[in-house]
């Protein structure tokens, strides 16, 4: 009996499984980056959620403040850079995964001026330069997406920078179903049913001019809150409204149940 109370004791000694072992592997890949790396790069990667998550907040929160000033409404773009070069420290840990996020900067930034230049210049192609920006800006915004989801469901321990990678995928879907919807409205116009007051300006719209409206639409849609004051009219419309509701409850679904599982 003794024996076997020693041997209990023993048992219980050792480190479990997934504990301690995590940890002291992650102490390790830590005091790795920080031999190889310098501070700031290492405090980078250790906040690059945060970092992404804030100018995400940055872009989404500045759109309504700046509805109705031109020169303001210009700098939103200037938040994307900041959203791309988050983006891509968010998602920079393997080469493959940094020149795929690089090449698609270098497209979104070709697009934004080609757009300004036929803006300028030729105004007849400038609805043609408009689709190719937003289809670089939905690509790279959705490359972002899967990849940081994709480090959030393989992260092995649930901590702030990882719940934020979470609510960074969040507000990116959300962000590229509005730039999706602003694409389709340029394609085919009167695709959506606006207020008087949300009236986008006539003519060939700039790629920016429908944005504000359309993040609106689409956090609504996406949390299925639903005030019904736009409406979906064509049938492309109709079916990424109704898409994009069912992906926003399987994101949260699927996200909660894998954040509860890391935590037990």
């Amino acid at each position: 009996a003794a024996v076997g109370a020693r041997c209990d004791r023993a048992r219980l000694k050792m480190p479990q499984p997934g504990m301690k072992e995590d940890h002291m592997e992650d102490r390790s890949v830590a005091e790795t980056m920080e031999a190889k790396h310098p501070p700031w790069r290492v405090w980078l990667q250790e906040h690059k959620f945060k970092l992404h998550l804030f100018t995400l907040l940055l872009m989404v929160v500045v759109h309504p403040v700046s509805e109705g000033i031109h020169d303001v409404r210009d700098l939103i773009e200037l938040f994307f850079v900041f959203v791309v070069i988050s983006g891509t420290f968010a998602v920079d840990r393997t080469p493959a995964r940094l020149a795929g996020a690089l090449i698609l900067a270098f497209l979104a930034a070709l697009a934004t001026g080609a757009f300004h230049v036929t803006e300028w210049f030729a105004p007849s192609t400038n609805h043609l330069a408009a689709i190719f920006q937003l289809v670089t800006y939905i690509a790279f915004l959705l490359f972002a997406a899967a990849l940081i989801l994709n480090d959030v469901m393989h992260e092995r321990r649930v901590g702030t920078d990882t719940i934020c990678g979470a609510i960074s995928v969040y507000l990116l879907i959300g962000i590229s179903w509005a730039l999706a919807y602003c694409l389709l409205e340029v394609i085919e116009p009167e695709s959506f049913e606006f207020p008087a007051r949300f009236q986008p300006d006539e003519g060939v719209p700039r790629a920016w001019e429908f944005v504000s409206t359309f993040i609106y639409f689409s956090f609504t849609t996406l949390t299925t809150l639903g005030f019904g004051d736009m409406t979906p009219v064509s049938a492309a419309a109709r079916t990424g409204t109704w898409l994009e509701a069912v992906c926003g409850q399987l994101y949260l679904a699927v996200l909660v149940a894998r954040l509860v599982a890391l935590r037990v």
